[in-house]
């Protein structure tokens, strides 16, 4: 069979011969001077590994390949309280390193946290120990041990040999004292020369058998030269001290008054003892086992055989059993024994134990079978669960293949566990081997049965609660074997909470059991779970100096950015107070100093953050408060990169509508409008290419009527089919140029913003404030490199909770260059601030087949942008435009055309989505809204009295006469005249472009290329229908089936005379109407009557 190490250490190392020590306290202090008592100096001897050693029991032999002896020392042959076991528990509790826990998922499933050690161990292997419901402990030999350094050897070991130094358990009727050997033996200290040993020896032989008297002497090395890097044989094997009462008052019971290693620091154990003190220690041994032990266990096997015989076997014993009556409790009163010695039950239960201890499995499991019905029907639970786990241990080694009896013991063995009320301590034993032995099993191997019966043996272990969080720690392994992930971080959890309140030690295990749980936690999507967990980790970390008050901001950093982005968690109301908590802790001083956590602490597990190295920078500024944070990427609130974008100046500085009287604004408390929609600013580029091709049709058209001129022709427009084709292709071209954009990556110097050098650059970001407080962010800024060729102003904003804001962010270019927006800050408090990253993923390169296979990316320029020198910049806005207009209404407005850049303007077109409107110039004003004199119109734009024309053939495009510039500040006034002969809602956009006029009269286009800047603005206007109709239905006065049909028709339109005014201001309306006769009688009847209207 395989097992786990502690199913095979109680197999070959509990169930073993036990040999009682009673020894004098010289006899102690003698072993002491070594760090042991004396049944721990033999302990590690009592290990006879490679005896062979041959037992006889009738007609059977057995070999004893490898013997165990246990030595116990007589103060500790008593029943164990749940009080003793749990104090001793405590004590002996050793927490997990932080540094130990696993890398990953594999490690930690493969070997998960645990506070069990060979320690713990042993202590809950002897739980049981010399409880009436086993025999395994009942002792073969009591070694009586004097010193020659005792005043009176001989006195003092009649004094030990008395009952009085006899433990209960032999004297009360548990086990049979009559089958327990006493020997005698002489212990000397070799450097101890006041006496002979031998001598001494003598007269123990002339008082005692002399077959049973012994000497051992140990102690070669001298007390000034002892051997401090003798290794340790002891510890693994030294059996717990549930009673240190009883040990003799002596400094060096306490390893810490050893001496040390000084390679290893350790305490030596055995530094007194040589190689000879070794050999003869374990001859003593072996002489134990072969002259006394083996000799014992025959007799007691034939005995007990014998006696089961005689009262189990054969026809006769068999109808005294089937009649045998239960046994009562009031035959074994409460503090007695309830099978004494000399019962067949006790008997049968002896020869049980002491046939598995000699590995004779088959007789074992038979005896344990024919006691277990009637343990079953006296109601003996103890005895009988000891006797159902034995049952299994046995099946295990020598009937493997019988899964279902095996898996029925192991459950019948649970049911006992779970109403356990008399001694629920021996639980913890009953159940941590019954979990061994269901994953121990290869045939099954059943983690998940493991955790179960776990669980079952916690219920009655509410007065031992260190012993029941290990348990469940056990329970919570065996799931993650079982891959029961939710499991295990459910009784990880219960685990850690239960040791917080378990002694010092196992409160420091608790954060082990909270990371192990984080790192299930980290793979998925568990709210509100894993913000308790990570609340109870920091609170742990806190309280360990600068470096743990770090950790635990980190920790609490991450819960809230859990809380606030829905991709990681999926959480309810718990995690968003758990993150309300957290926020208001990490925005008031904290302990960790000036700092800068870099964002890459998004990207930490729980182990890094509990063990690895810190992605924080510590912070030297002066004008920071003692303690302040900045945090990288921290989402308070919440920046949705993707959708931030660099606005483009469309219409002017300001972000506006179009209609003077209806703009809405720009700025509210740094909040932002989109200036231009994706629609908008896609259709603004297909009128500026239109407008492009229709310039191209024009130069075509002009160049072929000055060919035709200069060939004398008399016509040149005769080719008006031609030019038809020419623009068709010019179209054609346009489209495929489109596409061709739109599929691959882009030009990436025209997806550049260009942004003229006094202007400012605007970006539009979107904030959202999930927490249900209301955010107060101050200084909210962009930072630029250098910081020295920008001018930067933050903004104050107020985020009410759970609610989306845009912001525009702005910032003054003060040199020319490319640049690029990477960065955004601002602060929460006065010790806390964000420098939230705008770094977004380049396009998807589809140019070759690696590519499009990889995935590759091109450079992202979406927040790229190049400082140019000044420019103009004209906003196009219409005044006294009504939102609403009649259908076929002349409709008069003013359209102002301002410059606000730094440059002035010239050779601007306007192009018109739709040819509504008819232009003609005004006048001209500063920038102070005045009239500017001597302004600069071209005589030619003064003769047309200032009426523009149509430029090229769709009747869309107009153009400022040649030589009319707009100053800076300065604009250009236009009546428009609008007429819409589409009902409903419409929309009208206008486009402007326009080159920048140098100082020596040039002009130069905006780039890239030769792109003209523009100018767009979309206005909506609601067209009403312009005539209305009412019909009435009368009945006539002179017949009852006669009706008269009553039809209104009303013209809504003024009467607009030249000067723009109405001719009737009262709105009046032409109106007239007609009568006409319907016959009820004769349209019921199916004839059609048809009414007249003149």
């Amino acid at each position: 069979m395989s097992g786990k190490t502690f199913l095979k250490k109680w197999i070959g190392e509990y169930n073993a011969a036990v040999i009682v020590t009673v020894t004098s306290a010289e006899a102690e202090n003698i072993c002491l001077k070594n760090g042991l008592l004396f049944h721990e100096l033999l302990s590690s001897f009592g290990h006879l590994d490679g005896l062979n050693s041959t037992v006889r029991t009738g007609n059977q032999t057995f070999t004893m390949n490898d013997a165990h002896i246990r030595f116990e020392r007589s103060t500790e042959v008593k029943v164990k309280s749940s009080e003793q076991i749990e104090k001793l528990m405590r004590e002996t509790f050793e927490d997990q390193e932080m540094s130990r826990m696993p890398q990953n998922i594999a490690e930690l499933k493969a070997s998960p946290p645990s506070s069990w050690t060979p320690k713990t161990e042993a202590i809950v292997s002897r739980v049981q120990s010399f409880h009436e419901c086993e025999m395994t402990s009942h002792p073969f030999l009591i070694l009586t041990v004097v010193a020659t350094s005792d005043q009176d050897h001989v006195l003092a070991m009649q004094e030990l040999a008395s009952m009085h130094h006899t433990p209960a358990c032999l004297s009360n009727g548990q086990y049979d004292p009559s089958t327990v050997q006493r020997l005698f033996v002489l212990l000397h200290d070799a450097h101890d020369s006041s006496r002979n040993p031998y001598m001494l020896l003598q007269q123990l032989q002339s008082r005692f058998v002399p077959a049973n008297t012994k000497l051992l002497t140990i102690n070669s090395f001298p007390a000034d030269t002892p051997n401090l890097q003798q290794p340790d044989m002891w510890s693994r094997f030294l059996a717990p001290r549930f009673f240190p009462q009883n040990i003799p008052d002596n400094p060096n019971t306490n390893p810490a008054n050893l001496a040390v290693n000084p390679v290893n620091g350790q305490p030596v154990l055995g530094s007194r003892l040589s190689m000879e003190d070794f050999m003869s220690l374990r001859n003593f041994c072996v002489d134990l086992y072969n002259q006394f032990i083996v000799p014992n266990i025959e007799r007691r096997l034939v005995f007990l055989n014998k006696q089961v015989n005689e009262n189990k076997k054969g026809m006769k014993n068999m109808f005294r059993n089937f009649l045998r009556r239960p046994r009562e409790e009031s035959e074994a009163p409460r503090g007695q024994v309830r099978y004494k010695f000399d019962k067949i039950e006790s008997q049968l239960m002896l020869l049980a134990d002491t046939s598995f201890m000699i590995k004779d499995y088959e007789t074992a499991l038979a005896m344990y079978r024919l006691v277990r019905d009637d343990l079953k029907s006296d109601k003996s639970h103890l005895h009988l669960a000891h006797t159902n786990l034995m049952i299994a241990a046995a099946q295990i080694i020598s009937e493997p293949g019988k899964t279902k009896e095996l898996h029925q013991d192991l459950e019948q063995l649970g049911v006992l566990l779970a109403t356990n009320g008399e001694m629920p301590h021996f639980n913890a034993y009953y159940a941590l081997l019954a979990a061994e032995m269901y994953v121990a099993h290869f045939p099954t191997r059943l983690p998940v049965k493991s955790a179960e019966i776990l669980l079952m043996g916690v219920k009655n272990l509410q007065a031992c609660p260190l012993i029941c969080a290990m348990l469940l720690e056990k329970a919570a392994a065996y799931y993650l074997q079982a891959s029961h992930s939710r499991k295990y971080v459910f009784f990880t959890t219960i685990t850690a909470n239960k040791m917080l309140h378990a002694g010092a030690r196992p409160a420091r295990h608790a954060a082990v059991c909270f990371a192990a749980s984080m790192m299930v936690l980290d793979q998925g999507h568990w709210g509100d779970l894993k913000a308790k967990l990570g609340k109870a980790l920091s609170e742990d970390s806190k309280f360990h100096g600068l470096d743990g008050a770090r950790r635990s901001l980190l920790l609490l950093l991450r819960l809230l950015s859990a809380a606030m982005c829905e991709g990681l968690d999926c959480g309810q109301n718990e995690s968003l107070t758990e993150a309300v908590a957290v926020f208001r802790e990490i925005t008031t001083a904290g302990a960790w100093g000036q700092i800068e956590v870099f964002k890459t602490w998004k990207d930490l597990s729980t182990r890094d953050i509990l063990l690895g190295p810190l992605p924080i920078h510590a912070l030297q500024a002066t004008a920071l408060p003692t303690a302040h944070a900045e945090i990288g990427d921290l989402p308070v609130p919440l920046l949705d990169v993707p959708s931030a974008a660099l606005l483009h100046s469309a219409n002017g500085v300001e972000v506006s509508t179009g209609i003077s009287n209806n703009t809405y604004s720009a700025m509210v408390s740094s909040a932002v409008s989109t200036e231009m929609t994706d629609t908008e600013l896609a259709f603004a580029e297909e009128m500026y290419a239109y407008l492009e091709l229709e310039r191209k049709w024009v130069e075509e058209h002009a160049r072929r009527v000055a060919a035709a001129a200069a060939g004398g022709a008399s016509n040149a427009l005769d080719d008006e089919d031609t030019l038809s084709d020419k623009w068709a292709q010019l179209d054609a071209e346009y489209l495929m140029n489109r596409s061709t954009t739109a599929g691959g990556a882009g030009n990436s110097e025209a997806a550049i913003v260009r942004v003229p050098l006094g202007e400012k650059v605007k970006l539009k970001v979107t904030l959202t404030n999930k927490l249900p407080v209301e955010l107060h962010l101050t200084d909210v800024r962009v930072l630029m490199e250098p910081a020295a060729a920008f001018e930067t102003n933050g903004v104050a904003l107020q985020l009410k909770d759970n609610t989306v804001q845009e912001v525009m962010l702005t910032t003054k270019p003060l040199q020319l260059g490319k640049f690029k927006i990477d960065t955004a800050r601002w602060n929460l408090s006065e010790s806390l601030s964000v420098k939230h990253s705008l770094t977004k993923p380049g396009p998807l390169l589809q140019r070759t087949r690696q590519q499009r296979a990889s995935g590759e990316r091109g450079p992202d320029t979406s927040l790229s942008f190049e400082v140019v020198p000044a420019h103009p910049l004209l906003k196009m806005e219409f005044e006294g435009l009504s939102p609403e207009v009649l259908q076929g209404q002349l409709l008069k407005a003013t359209l102002v055309l301002r410059n606000e850049g730094a440059a002035t303007a010239g050779e601007v077109f306007i192009k018109l989505s739709q040819p509504l409107f008819v232009f003609y110039l005004s006048q001209v004003i500063d920038g102070d809204g005045n009239s500017a004199k001597g302004s600069s119109l071209s005589s030619n734009e003064k003769d047309a009295r200032g009426l523009l024309s149509l430029y090229g053939g769709s009747s869309t495009v107009l153009r400022l006469a040649e030589g009319t510039t707009i100053a800076p500040g300065q604009a250009l006034r236009f009546e428009a005249w609008l007429m819409v002969s589409k009902p409903g809602l419409q929309k009208v956009s206008l486009l402007a472009a326009y080159k920048k006029v140098c100082e020596d009269g040039s002009l130069l286009c905006f780039g890239p290329g030769t792109r003209c800047r523009t100018s767009f603005v979309s206005i909506k206007t609601k067209v009403l229908p312009s005539l209305g109709i009412s019909l009435r239905l009368t009945p006539k006065p002179s017949s009852v089936v006669h009706f008269t049909l009553l039809a209104e028709i009303v013209n809504y339109l003024r009467h607009i005379d030249l000067e723009g005014t109405a001719a009737n201001e009262d709105f009046g309306r032409d109106r007239f109407s007609s009568v006409g006769q319907l016959d009820i009688g004769s349209a019921v009847a199916g004839t059609d009557e048809h009414i007249e209207i003149d």
